[in-house]
């Protein structure tokens, strides 16, 4: 298992690092030319600028099992695809519960946006104490790892439930 970082807006790597470092498990922050980290302790794979190549670089290297930190629906929903496990830096994991209702939230908003020409510049993501993401985290990996394991003894194929 490995931790993925959509580096393209992730205020909660210092949370990531804590969690990954303390269960020995690689942590990949991808990101553009237009973004810089000045981390040692984790690796950074930097991408081409283009419209989504962050996404499209985690996404062909993912591997079942793995767990992707996002704040983006859309990446979500191609991770679960894939039989990983995504994760919103506040601390709600991607399920197959609640991602077609985020997805639509998703779509509705870029109608809207077009019908209304409004274009925000953008805004300062909001952020959930380090505390909350580091606690979902920790029980969200915990939960895979269990299961994992429990698997793994009764012999079943590991297959990725998304609960």
């Amino acid at each position: 298992m490995k931790l993925w970082i959509d580096g393209d807006a992730c205020p909660v790597v210092d949370a990531i690092v804590r969690v990954g470092k303390a269960r020995q498990l690689p942590i990949i922050l991808v990101k553009n030319i237009h973004h810089h980290y000045d981390r040692t302790d984790l690796e950074i794979q930097t991408v081409s600028g283009g419209p989504d190549s962050v996404d499209f670089h985690i996404i062909n290297q993912l591997k079942p099992g793995d767990v992707v930190i996002t704040q983006d629906t859309g990446l979500a929903a191609l991770v679960m695809a894939r039989k990983a496990y995504a994760i919103h830096p506040m601390g709600r994991e991607f399920t197959e519960d609640n991602i077609d209702l985020l997805m639509d939230r998703r779509f509705t908003g870029q109608l809207l946006r077009r019908k209304h020409g409004i274009y925000p510049k953008g805004h300062k993501a909001k952020k959930a104490p380090d505390t909350v993401f580091e606690t979902a985290l920790e029980e969200m990996l915990d939960r895979i790892l269990t299961d994992s394991e429990r698997k793994s003894a009764d012999g079943s194929p590991n297959e990725h439930p998304h609960e």
